[in-house]
């Protein structure tokens, strides 16, 4: 949908009855080969970063009308391999907030509009970095 732009790591739509910590734990497996332990999930997954809230995306160009509920969820501490396929995406790199804060505001076209408005959304940039 947007090649050559930064977006978010993994993003699920959930299965019947799944809740949004499991789309998201089911989402890492599948997109970036991330298995968490029961002992990673309890120390390093960190989530909801903010209430569940209704994210509307309209592409009328490429014929996307997104209206969704979304949590947003992070991996701290994750130091094992990452793997993606390389149709889908070009390259995986882990950074900083700070470094991300600093390359939205240098170039934000390099980054999806819903990974900029999700980041707003959840205030990332107002989290120690």
């Amino acid at each position: 949908v947007a090649p050559g732009q930064w977006d978010l790591s993994a993003a699920e739509h959930l299965a019947p009855g799944e809740s949004f910590r499991d789309g998201a734990l089911r989402g890492l497996a599948e997109e970036l080969g991330v298995e968490l332990s029961a002992e990673q999930q309890r120390e390093g997954l960190r989530g909801p970063l903010a209430p569940t809230h209704q994210r509307r995306l309209l592409i009328p160009d490429k014929g996307i009308q997104d209206f969704e509920f979304v949590e947003a969820y992070r991996v701290d501490g994750w130091a094992g391999p990452i793997s993606f396929n390389e149709q889908e995406v070009s390259e995986c790199r882990w950074v900083s907030l700070a470094q991300l804060r600093a390359d939205m505001a240098a170039r934000p076209d390099d980054f999806t509009i819903w990974f900029r408005e999700e980041v707003q959304s959840v205030g990332f940039f107002g989290m120690a970095g």
